[in-house]
C-alpha cells in the first residue's frame, strides 16, 4: 500500500495475515495511532504507533465491509477506558496541587476560588 491510501478511521490487514489494525489518529508529524484486533475473531490485542509510510508497508489491503463487523471497536474502547483509569488512579494521587491547578488552566477552567480556599488553609 502507499501512505496516502492510509487514513484515520480505516481498518488494515497485516501482509502476514493475522493482525488488522484500525487507525486511530494522525498527528501532524505523520504518526499514526492504531490499535490491533486478531483477524479471525476480531478481539482487540494491542495499540501503537508509528510512521504513516511504516503502517503502509505493513499493510497488505484495507478490510473489505464484510470483515469490518467482526472487528469488536466496542470492547476495544472498553480495554482503553478501563486501562486510563487504571493510569489516571495511579497519577492523580501522586500530583501536587500546582500541578492540579495548572491543569485546570490549561483547560480553561476558572481555578481562581480554590487559588483562594488552598492560600487562606496554608
Amino acid at each position: 500500500m502507499r501512505s496516502n491510501d492510509i487514513r484515520v478511521g480505516g481498518f488494515y490487514l497485516g501482509k502476514v495475515g493475522a493482525f488488522v489494525r484500525e487507525v486511530q489518529y494522525e498527528t501532524p508529524g505523520g504518526l499514526v495511532g492504531w490499535r490491533d484486533y486478531d483477524h479471525d475473531n476480531g478481539e482487540p490485542v494491542s495499540s501503537g504507533a508509528c510512521s504513516k509510510g511504516h503502517l503502509a508497508q505493513w499493510a497488505e489491503r484495507e478490510l473489505a465491509p464484510d470483515e469490518l463487523p467482526r472487528m469488536q471497536t466496542k470492547k476495544a474502547d472498553e480495554v482503553l477506558e478501563a486501562r486510563n483509569s487504571e493510569v489516571t488512579a495511579l497519577l492523580l494521587p501522586a500530583l501536587s496541587d500546582e500541578q492540579l491547578l495548572a491543569e485546570l488552566r490549561r483547560r480553561g477552567i476558572d481555578v481562581s476560588q480554590a487559588e483562594q480556599s488552598s492560600g487562606e488553609a496554608r
